[in-house]
C-alpha cells in the first residue's frame, strides 16, 4: 500500500497482520518482545501520509520500541472486536491512546463497520422512528449522518447526542480496563477539551467532553495536545493530513511519561 500525495514522495505503508488479527497495521514488521510499548489511535496516530508519524519519532527518542497500532478512522469497537491486538496491547510495559470521537461505534441508532469505524453499516429501527422523514440512503459515513441529523432538528438530536456519550464512555471504559495499567490519554484536537464535545472535521474528538474522559480517565495522565488546521497539509485524494512537524510537537508531548529522566517540559501532565 503505496500513496502518492502532493510536495511529497510516495509513503509505503508496508502493511501487514499480527497473527490471526484481520486488522493491517503500517509496518514495517516488528517481532515482538518484552519491554515494547504500543500506540493505539486513529488516521493520526496510523500517520496517513507520513512517513514518520509519531510513535515512531517517539521511538527514536526513546531508543525503545514503541508499536503503532493506529488506523485510520479508529473507534474503540475496532480494538474491542480483535482478541490478538487486545493480547498485544495487554502485553505492552505503557500504552498511549489518542481518544477517538463518540460518532465511530456501534449503539442503539446505528452500527458501524467492525474495522473501518467510520463507514455507517445499519440504521436500526430505532434511527427511523426517531427520523422519520430522512432519507438514510444517502448517508456511508458517520460524520456526515451525525453533523446532518444535528442539523436537522437539534431537539431530536439530544436523544442520539446522549446515546453516543453514554456507549462512549462504556467502550472506552472496557477498552482501557484491557490495557496495561500504565496507560496515558492523548487529547489531540484543534481545540482544548472542553465542557461540550464538537463536531466537525480534522482530529477533534466528535462529540467528546471533559466529563466523558473524566467518567473514564481512571487517574491517567491526559496529555492535552491543539493543533492548528490552517497548517495541515494536503495529502492523498485532497485530504487533510497532520504535517511532519505536528507530529513532532506530539512525539515531544508525550515523551516525558514514557522517559522518566525526560523531565516535563513539552507536555502538560493533567487529571480531567
Amino acid at each position: 500500500m503505496a500513496y502518492a500525495f502532493p510536495g511529497g514522495t510516495p509513503v509505503d505503508y508496508a502493511p501487514y497482520r499480527y497473527g490471526n488479527s484481520r486488522l493491517e497495521f503500517r509496518g514495517p514488521f516488528r517481532p515482538l518482545q518484552s519491554g515494547y510499548m504500543v500506540a493505539l489511535g486513529g488516521s493520526e496516530t496510523f500517520g496517513r501520509d507520513q512517513k514518520d508519524p509519531w510513535p515512531t519519532l517517539l521511538e527514536q527518542s526513546l531508543g525503545q520500541m514503541v508499536v503503532n497500532l493506529g488506523l485510520p478512522n479508529a473507534g474503540p469497537d475496532v480494538y474491542l472486536r480483535d482478541p490478538a491486538i487486545e493480547e498485544i496491547a495487554a502485553r505492552a510495559s505503557l500504552a498511549f491512546i489518542q481518544l477517538p470521537g463518540a460518532v465511530n461505534l456501534s449503539n442503539r441508532y446505528y452500527s458501524v463497520h467492525p474495522r473501518r469505524n467510520d463507514r455507517v453499516l445499519r440504521i436500526t429501527p430505532a434511527l427511523h422512528e426517531l427520523y422519520p422523514e430522512m432519507d438514510f440512503i444517502e448517508f456511508n459515513f458517520t460524520n456526515h449522518l451525525v453533523s446532518r441529523l444535528r442539523d436537522a432538528d437539534a431537539e431530536r438530536f439530544a436523544a442520539l447526542h446522549k446515546e453516543l456519550r453514554a456507549v462512549w464512555v462504556a467502550r472506552m471504559s472496557e477498552l482501557l480496563a484491557r490495557l496495561p495499567a500504565p496507560t496515558i490519554l492523548i487529547w489531540l484536537a484543534t481545540a482544548q477539551l472542553c465542557e461540550e464535545g464538537l463536531l466537525g472535521s480534522g482530529p477533534t474528538p466528535a462529540l467528546v467532553d471533559r466529563a466523558m474522559v473524566a467518567a473514564v480517565a481512571g487517574g491517567r495522565p491526559l496529555v492535552e495536545i491543539v493543533v492548528d488546521p490552517a497548517e495541515f497539509d494536503l495529502g492523498h485524494a485532497g485530504r487533510q493530513s497532520v504535517p511532519m512537524r505536528m507530529h513532532r510537537q506530539i512525539a515531544d508531548a508525550v515523551l516525558p511519561f514514557a522517559d522518566p529522566a525526560g523531565g516535563n517540559e513539552t507536555g502538560a501532565r493533567r487529571r480531567p
